[in-house]
């Protein structure tokens, strides 16, 4: 399968679907939580300069930096993968991981590598909290042989949600024709929004 990592046509993620899931998993997860949810055994806590620091000890290396975004090139269970820190506004504090893996070619290995992570996550978290596998209009389960189609137009939604200690974990299909993997700290995405509306004020 030939994959495709950093491209004009290619998005770094999805900003409509990664909204979605932040709200969706917040307003369900209103009990309390006090600890934070991990990613390859690091707390997403903490300035992104120490969070990426403790990356690179594992063998991920920096590919670009900036206020609230850095990208890191890895390894994630045996696939290479772009990997995005988001921090929030004010403080730089950690509050999601997005790992991306490589463009698809095909439905055939998208549609593997979907189920294939998804069983994965099954496995350790049992059944998705949420899950959507359908097409919008003009497409649907029938149209076969334009599922790429589909999924190049944002008319895919291939989503299973896990909602566990410390925030929530999305596994999804994204219209670069990748794979997509969104771990969301509970505790500083709720941070991350408060310093983004103190600054929204402090405009006003």
């Amino acid at each position: 399968m030939g994959k495709k990592y950093f491209n004009k046509k290619n998005r770094v993620f999805n900003r409509s679907l990664f909204l979605t899931i932040i709200l969706v998993s917040c307003s369900i997860m209103t009990f309390a939580q006090n600890s934070h949810l991990k990613f390859k055994g690091i707390p997403i806590d903490g300035h992104a300069e120490k969070f990426v620091f403790a990356l690179e000890k594992q063998g991920f290396t920096r590919e670009k930096m900036s206020k609230g975004l850095d990208i890191m090139m890895g390894k994630f269970t045996d696939y290479q993968s772009i990997v995005l820190i988001m921090s929030s506004k004010k403080t730089e504090t950690v509050h999601t991981v997005c790992v991306k893996f490589g463009e698809e070619s095909s439905w055939n290995s998208l549609l593997f590598m979907y189920k294939k992570y998804q069983e994965m996550y099954k496995n350790k978290y049992g059944e998705p909290d949420f899950y959507e596998e359908s097409f919008d209009y003009p497409f649907d389960s029938n149209s076969e042989g334009l599922e790429m189609v589909a999924v190049k137009n944002d008319k895919c939604n291939y989503m299973s949600r896990f909602d566990v200690d410390g925030g929530t974990i999305a596994v999804m299909i994204t219209d670069d024709c990748s794979l997509t993997i969104y771990y969301i700290d509970k505790i500083n995405n709720e941070k991350s929004q408060k310093e983004s509306q103190s600054l929204n004020n402090e405009d006003i």
